[in-house]
């Protein structure tokens, strides 16, 4: 059994969601009033981490000179 799992916790939930929202093309603006976050650079840094390869692609994609 992984252990990593008994630390699972509301936190852990909230990041997952806006991360998935996030690589969903949902606006951050929109996830954070949905998500009760105020601050940008909290929000981008503590939820958001990296974004995926697909999602970074899908954002070159939208801007040709890149």
């Amino acid at each position: 059994m992984d252990d990593g799992w008994t630390y699972f916790g509301p936190h852990d939930l909230r990041r997952t969601w806006g991360t998935l929202l996030v690589e969903r093309e949902v606006e951050p603006g929109l996830v954070m009033e949905w998500g009760g976050w105020e601050d940008w650079e909290t929000f981008r840094e503590h939820y958001l981490g990296a974004y995926s390869l697909d999602a970074q692609g899908r954002g070159r994609e939208k801007v040709g000179w890149l």
